[in-house]
């Protein structure tokens, strides 16, 4: 039903358009290996899907308190996940090995034609050991590594005018206390 007073089209949606939905599982497997002691691996994950809505704009003090203004309402269809795959290693001399990753996806699907799809990889190596001859001295050193690329259906937004953008974080590090 169009309204001649504003300046735009108005919309018509039904309550199951308005209303918000989710659903989300998690998993978290280990496996340690019985002829390799000190060795420990495994993947944790969580899955998540969601139909929501918003609206920055209501339509007025009273009567439409809880409602949103013609026009101005957003509704997403979106879902993330990630997968944590890990190993843990202690050599019989103390030494500790860990190696942990991460994939993180997204994806919402915005009504206003503002989409984003996110891909994010993290890894990191660690190693550490307690130096007892040193009077309780702890040694650890490594390197980390993030990347991630985005897609943005926005009016451009990175400096080159393209809706795709990527960041990539790469560092070693090292501590003695």
């Amino acid at each position: 039903m169009a309204d001649p007073a504003l300046p735009f089209e108005q919309d018509s949606l039904s309550n199951s358009d308005i209303g918000d939905r989710s659903g989300r599982f998690n998993f978290n497997l280990r496996y340690r290996p019985r002829n390799v002691d000190g060795l420990s691996m495994g993947i944790n994950g969580n899955a998540m899907i969601e139909h929501s809505n918003f609206s920055l704009v209501w339509g007025d003090d009273s009567a439409k308190i809880y409602r949103a203004f013609p026009g101005t309402l957003t509704i997403t269809d979106s879902w993330q996940f990630y997968l944590d795959p890990y190993i843990t290693y202690f050599t019989p001399s103390g030494l500790r090995h860990s190696l942990k990753s991460r994939i993180y996806m997204t994806n919402s699907d915005n009504s206003n034609s503002q989409s984003t799809k996110n891909e994010t990889y993290y890894l990191e190596y660690a190693a550490s050991k307690e130096l007892t001859r040193i009077g309780q001295t702890h040694v650890s050193f490594g390197f980390v590594t993030n990347q991630s690329f985005v897609h943005a259906d926005c009016d451009g937004l990175n400096r080159s005018g393209k809706s795709d953008n990527r960041m990539q974080n790469p560092a070693s590090f090292a501590q003695v206390r």
